[in-house]
């Protein structure tokens, strides 16, 4: 059995164009080739659910870079993975020492819900991010027995010293490093129970299905991983140079990107 695992935002959707006509008539020739398409985004359910149309052609959607996974046509949550309470504080005392600014999503599949806390005077993405979901965060009173993630999200000034910090003082959780889909610059970094990834997710789906075979697509830090697990990496051109050392590099979305990736790949 063979399997495309591909990321949404940037990769597969364009912000401007939507999706290309063309990759939306591959993702069907997919299907009748039985090839298994699995999309693996940042996204959490409800934000996906608003790109994604229920007859959408995809068979699986690791959403939360794998925290959550959904059978696309019966929209069945098949998996859900959170951080527990000792996690919680853990995660929660050094964002405090650090005076970083921070966001605990709720549990699977309400992950949209979210609890936050601000240090700083001025972080503009962070603000960004509240205002774009009225109704959906509230100030952290109390700590969560259980949560599907933290999001600290630090300035581009910021990053290298914040992030390294973070894993040096929570070094059993896994950390991702995303781009703000908000202003372009900031760094969203993403703490999860160690066993959530993108790349973990697909490879625990290949076993439970018995895919042999498999490629992915990806456009960001935090598609590194699933790149690197991938039997074929393709990253579209507009990816962070590192990327591009390490890949195929293809199109952008709303070149057809994606398809291109499956011809290189046939």
């Amino acid at each position: 059995m063979r399997a495309v695992f591909l990321d949404l935002d940037g990769t597969l959707h364009c912000s401007e164009s939507g999706f290309h006509p063309q990759d939306l008539q591959t993702l069907m020739t997919l299907r009748d080739q039985r090839v298994l398409r699995v999309i693996v985004t940042g996204r959490s359910l409800y934000t996906a659910r608003k790109l994604l149309d229920l007859d959408f052609p995809i068979d699986y959607l690791l959403f939360s870079s794998g925290a959550g996974v959904v059978h696309w046509q019966s929209q069945n949550l098949l998996a859900q993975h959170h951080l527990e309470a000792a996690e919680i504080a853990q995660i929660v005392t050094c964002c405090r020492q650090l005076k970083a600014d921070y966001m605990l999503q709720a549990p699977v599949p309400e992950n949209h819900l979210f609890w936050y806390e601000q240090h700083s005077l001025a972080n503009l993405d962070f603000a960004r991010r509240i205002q774009l979901y009225p109704g959906l965060g509230q100030k952290l009173l109390e700590l969560p027995l259980q949560c599907s993630q933290a999001l600290v999200i630090a300035p581009p000034n910021n990053l290298k010293a914040l992030q390294s910090r973070l894993q040096i003082e929570l070094p059993a959780l896994s950390h991702i490093r995303s781009t703000s889909p908000l202003d372009k610059a900031s760094a969203w970094l993403e703490i999860f129970p160690a066993h959530v990834s993108k790349a973990q997710a697909a490879e625990r789906l290949c076993q439970e299905l018995g895919i042999q075979q498999h490629m992915a697509i990806g456009n960001d830090h935090n598609d590194t991983d699933l790149l690197a697990w991938a039997q074929h990496g393709f990253v579209v051109s507009d990816a962070p140079v590192t990327l591009l050392q390490r890949h195929t590099v293809v199109p952008p979305p709303r070149q057809a990107g994606f398809s291109e990736a499956i011809r290189l790949w046939n």
